[in-house]
């Protein structure tokens, strides 16, 4: 203890002076610390910055080389959509935990089908025979009348032939046909003994397909299979004209085939009539190219459209070119139409289905390939094979059910009571998959399409002609998909 009151107060000061210090040192530790902490959280802002950033290029990334694993399945994968044996096997390895844990209990998802089959030696060096439909030209090569003696003197007896035959070609044969019409006279009255009828009495032509043209029925036939079924353009017949010994310019050409479309106007409108008289209509429209169209470049794109309807066992195929792809088009075809009508997931289709009298149907095929497609760009994702699966039960009762002599009242009441628990199971685990992946993945995009289209698509439950999918129409428009066919407007 302090003995006088100089040490107390010399003591006070020292301790105010250590006092001093520590806070000093205090406040620089303090201010030390809050450095620190504004550095880190820089540096912890800029790690979130960063880390956003490459979350981004990686989802990014994973778009585009889903993009790219998908147009390069489109030029060089095959374009089937059926699974092999071995790809159903391995649907069963991949998805194997994940159908397991997930599906209902005592039910199995992803069973593949039991496949027999036999492998069957093929037969070498056996052609198939000529169609007995074929005309026949029968040439005899026969001995000489000298070797049909025996060195004993006996005539040789025909005991049978050998036969065996070959296919000929005559080739294009063109020929011109003059039409003779004599004219009767009579030189006695020169006509005025009988004034009712003329005064030269001649045959009047046959009625013919493009008057006043030199171009036959056959000919213009033959221009127009050449042209439509067996893409020669007009340029490449007028040289195959020229080679044959006639020419026919591709402008004549061009007349005569659009003279023809005008004189067949009645017979589309009735197809049209016909089409529309169905109860279901199946469209679709592919992008096509014409050249020299006026008004419009060359480069323009233009549609042509297609409507498959009428009578279900025998339904007419239209074809209509339009240079929009807009909803008018099939809301001016469809104006006095009231049925299904089943097309892709398109929507210029959705204001014209929009109303009460038509029922839109949509394509499951196309959900299909969206999860093929993404089967493919992620490697065999166990999820999108799933569906495939699940998908593929449901056309398997379709092909079971066509496969069986039912009525139409049969057919329908057998395909829902089977399809219906498939398509709820379908629309149970798309709803599951949709929380669970990015919707701008192939197997996002695939989820949501399907999960929106599923209550259209479930309208081709209502009608024995309706199937699954709108393929006759997409079958029937593929040569212009296939070829993207550069129309001329020579024709």
């Amino acid at each position: 203890m302090p003995e006088t009151v100089e040490e107390l107060k010399r003591l006070v000061q020292s301790q105010a002076k250590a006092y001093d210090e520590l806070s000093a040192e205090l406040t620089a530790l303090t201010n030390e610390h809050t450095d620190l902490s504004t550095s880190y959280t820089d540096l912890s802002t800029a790690y979130e910055q960063k880390s956003n950033e490459y979350r981004r290029k990686s989802h990014d990334y994973l778009v585009l080389n889903e993009k790219y694993e998908i147009l390069r399945n489109a030029y060089f994968g095959r374009s089937s959509e059926k699974w092999s044996v071995d790809e159903k096997l391995q649907a069963a390895l991949f998805n194997e935990a994940e159908l397991a844990s997930d599906s209902i209990e005592g039910e199995s998802i992803g069973a593949v089908d039991t496949i027999t089959y036999t492998v069957t030696k093929k037969q070498r060096g056996k052609r198939a025979p000529i169609p007995k439909s074929i005309p026949r030209e029968e040439i005899v090569y026969d001995i000489s009348e000298e070797e049909k003696t025996c060195r004993c003197g006996a005539p040789l007896t025909r005991i049978g032939e050998e036969q065996s035959e070959k296919l000929e070609i005559i080739p294009a044969q063109i020929k011109a046909i003059r039409i003779i019409r004599p004219k009767y006279a009579c030189h006695v009255c020169e006509g005025s003994g009988d004034e009712e009828n003329p005064a030269v009495r001649i045959a009047p032509l046959p009625a013919e397909l493009i008057p006043k043209s030199i171009a036959s029925e056959g000919l213009v036939s033959h221009i127009i299979v050449g042209k439509y079924c067996d893409a020669l353009p007009l340029y490449r017949q007028e040289k195959i004209f020229k080679r044959i010994g006639v020419e026919i310019s591709r402008a004549s050409m061009a007349r005569w085939i659009v003279n023809l479309a005008d004189r067949l106007k009645p017979l589309l409108d009735l197809m049209d009539e016909v089409i529309r008289s169905g109860p279901l209509i199946q469209m679709d429209e592919t992008r096509i190219q014409v050249h020299r169209e006026p008004g419009r470049e060359n480069h323009c794109n233009s549609y042509m459209w297609i409507a498959r309807g009428g009578p279900p066992e025998k339904p007419l195929i239209r074809y209509h070119y339009h240079p929009s792809r807009g909803e008018e088009v099939p809301k001016q075809y469809l104006a006095d139409y009231h049925g299904y009508l089943q097309t892709d997931g398109y929507a210029g289709y959705d204001q014209i289905a929009s109303e009460e009298k038509i029922t839109h149907v949509l394509c499951l095929a196309h959900a299909r390939r969206k999860f093929d497609e993404a089967t493919k760009v992620s490697g065999g994702s166990p999820a999108a094979r799933e569906f495939l699966a699940l998908i593929q039960k449901i056309y398997r009762v379709e092909r079971e059910l066509r496969g069986k002599e039912l009525l139409d009242v049969e057919f329908v009441e057998s395909r829902r009571s089977q399809t219906e628990p498939l398509l709820q199971k379908l629309k149970a685990r798309l709803e599951k998959k949709s929380l669970q992946i990015p919707p701008s993945t192939a197997l996002g995009k695939a989820v949501t399409y399907t999960l929106k289209a599923l209550p259209k698509i479930e309208h081709y439950l209502d009608l024995a002609c309706l199937t699954p999918d709108n393929n006759a129409a997409e079958r029937a428009i593929r040569p212009f998909w296939l070829f993207r066919a550069k129309l001329n407007t020579e024709s």
